[in-house]
């Protein structure tokens, strides 16, 4: 039994229930006016402990200017937010007219449909309001938002209520009779999530069905009284159990409810078939959500998620099949990862236009126990609450916000048409990948319909195919680092080098080169003003560290356009030449500490040259040459996939020009697989 006195819970009080509205930057995407059906049933488990409940609706459609929060990385940027709920004079207006002065005030801090931040200042002001309004009336919170972060909870500095210490509380039914009229209503039938996504903490709560005719129950009283226009399902995952879904469908249906239903926070696709979206359909629902994710291997790596988009075409592609008026669907995908994929996003928003849903593209929100969170904690620690909203693109470059806020009014368009003539949104780069991904899609999408499984074996299959089929084999761009200050014809891995190049040419003719001399670049070791720079320590910094930074800056673009990376150099000291170490440490990190990011996985060919025989059992532990290029590359993100050739031995004058033969009967070898 819980003890309600421990855990601060009201007995025959008059309380004052209000919810935290939420703040949003740009046009909100979810209807954040709903109230939660977590607050209706706790109002019905309050009423059974002789407490008498007043209840104020805060989150009406109604949009107001709120103030300028720090935006990107860093905060360098301001962005104007904006705050959706009642006016402070309407809302004063109504504590002045409550039929009881309270005895507590108990502020709501519920979740709807996706786990938005809550803004500190905007609980601060609601707390200041009811203090002025209601003097030595005592303020509490409570809610999800403060159940999963209670660590945020130290910069509200209000007495907490811990709800979800309440075990019984899904027995009770909402209680719609807070409000005179409802245009709407709220259910849920289950709860939790079995899935850790990257972005996402639904998982912190176990997965449990509720008991679905108390539901339909609720649902028929609320709908006889109050001929709401819809009922909005709250659930994080509603196919976490398919037959109790389905069976919940059925009784819908035999119900005689009038009031339509809608699933905005999505159907997990990979658990549809056929039979159940037949179901869907028969039941009318005014509006689903399917979630695209993972349009590329790039995105699948990195975005922790238990399908592709293979699954996601599949399932429109059953509903086109059977006839569903697609206008209904609309198709979520989140943007703002350190590791997006702008291939995986064009992908995504084309193919939803082309099967005819409606694209809903979501900024990250970072959160707590959340992967994305835990991978950049040093950067969001200090954020505070508003701090980790998506829409102040948390863990986007200061630079770039712009850029992303451009790019998710460009994902927001409904027509692919309408996209092609406002592509002008889009930075060049952006550009020239969505205009590429126009001429691949109809394949792409095809392939995926025809696909006999969701999976990473498949997902790269369909790739291949897609520029075979397509017969556009897209121009490759080679990142060639050479490490070496002799001229080529006196240094047998430049040699070595120059072969590959000429070879692969012949095979690649549309391929390039971009060539880099690390001894032609100027490249200095990093030092303390660099080092503060990239920590973002005040201080002026000097010349010598803005060349550094700069140079930095370029060669991290010139990593992330390149298709695939090859590194020339001798070993000296059983490693790397010093020049070469000191590149990787000035792209590492500024990358990591200061971009907060990672590159994407490419593949990399190592041509290297050695005085001695270091391959061997009795002197391998002496050879750090590799070892050294795949830490490096493995923690930027490049990743493991890194091909060596290696000219051993060359100090024996005489056998010289027979280790370089070999190595280039190694290079003939592996230029097929290098090429694909």
């Amino acid at each position: 039994m819980t003890d309600n006195k421990k855990n601060n819970v009201p007995e025959g009080k008059n309380v004052l229930i209000m919810e935290v509205p939420f703040t949003y930057v740009d046009k909100a995407l979810c209807p954040l006016y709903l109230i939660s059906v977590e607050t209706l049933k706790l109002i019905s488990f309050l009423k059974s402990l002789d407490n008498d409940i007043s209840f104020i609706d805060t989150r009406l459609n109604n949009k107001f200017m709120w103030r300028k929060k720090k935006a990107g990385i860093s905060g360098k940027k301001e962005l104007q937010m904006h705050i959706q709920t009642i006016s402070q004079i309407e809302l004063k207006e109504k504590i002045r007219n409550l039929k009881k002065t309270p005895d507590e005030i108990l502020l709501l801090a519920y979740l709807p449909f996706a786990p938005y931040t809550f803004d500190s200042e905007v609980i601060d002001s609601l707390i200041e309001i009811c203090h002025s309004m209601l003097p030595g009336v005592d303020v509490k919170l409570g809610g999800d938002f403060i159940r999963l972060f209670p660590n945020f909870t130290d910069e509200l500095k209000q007495e907490i209520i811990l709800l979800d210490k309440i075990s019984n509380i899904d027995s009770f039914k909402p209680d719609f009779s807070v409000k005179e009229t409802w245009t709407y209503g709220v259910f849920q039938i289950a709860k939790g999530c079995s899935n850790k996504c990257s972005f996402c903490s639904a998982s912190l709560d176990k997965p449990q069905k509720l008991s679905l005719d108390p539901v339909l129950d609720y649902m028929k009283l609320a709908d006889k009284k109050y001929n709401p226009d819809v009922f909005w399902n709250w659930d994080p995952n509603v196919l976490l159990f398919p037959d109790h879904f389905e069976e919940f469908l059925d009784k819908y249906i035999a119900s005689g409810i009038k009031a339509s239903l809608r699933f905005a926070l999505g159907f997990q696709p990979d658990r549809l078939n056929e039979n159940l979206i037949q179901k869907i359909i028969d039941a009318d629902l005014s509006l689903i959500t399917i979630p695209f994710e993972s349009g590329t291997i790039d995105s699948k790596n990195n975005i922790e998620k238990p399908y592709s988009i293979i699954s996601s075409i599949k399932v429109l592609n059953i509903f086109k099949k059977l006839h569903a008026n697609l206008k209904r669907t609309q198709s979520s995908f989140i943007i703002g990862y350190p590791h997006d994929d702008i291939k995986s996003i064009f992908r995504i928003f084309i193919s939803i236009l082309n099967m005819g849903s409606i694209p809903l593209p979501f900024p990250l929100y970072v959160f707590p126990h959340t992967k994305e969170y835990d991978e950049s904690i040093d950067l969001l620690k200090d954020k505070g609450l508003a701090g980790l909203h998506g829409q102040l693109w948390p863990l986007t470059k200061d630079e770039d916000v712009e850029d992303y806020r451009n790019l998710l009014r460009f994902l927001r368009i409904r027509d692919l048409s309408v996209a092609r003539e406002k592509s002008s949104l889009l930075k060049k780069e952006w550009k020239a990948v969505f205009e590429e991904e126009l001429k691949l899609n109809s394949n792409f999408i095809k392939l995926c319909t025809e696909a006999k499984e969701d999976s990473l074996e498949e997902l790269n299959r369909i790739e291949k195919e897609v520029a075979i089929l397509s017969n556009e084999k897209k121009d490759e761009k080679i990142l060639y680092i050479v490490a070496n200050p002799k001229p080529v014809n006196d240094s047998v891995s430049q040699t070595l080098g120059e072969y590959f190049k000429k070879t692969y040419l012949e095979k690649n003719p549309t391929a390039s080169f971009i060539d880099v001399n690390l001894y032609n670049e100027g490249i200095e070791f990093i030092d303390e003003g660099f080092i503060n720079t990239i920590f973002k320590k005040d201080g002026e910094v000097s010349e010598k560290s803005k060349r550094l930074i700069e140079k930095a800056d370029n060669y991290i673009d010139m990593i992330k356009d390149a298709d695939k990376i090859v590194i020339v150099s001798p070993m000296w000291t059983m490693s790397i030449p010093a020049i070469m170490k000191a590149f990787l440490e000035m792209i590492a990190s500024r990358l990591f500490f200061y971009h907060n990011d990672h590159f994407t996985n490419k593949k990399v060919l190592c041509i290297f040259s050695r005085d001695g025989v270091y391959s061997k059992e009795g002197s391998r532990f002496i050879n750090v040459q590799e070892k050294s290029i795949l830490a490096a590359f493995d923690f930027m993100g490049i990743g493991r996939d890194i091909t060596y050739i290696c000219a051993e031995g060359t100090h024996d004058k005489s056998r010289r020009e027979d280790i370089i033969n070999q190595s280039k009967k190694d290079i003939l070898q592996v230029i097929d697989i290098f090429s694909e």
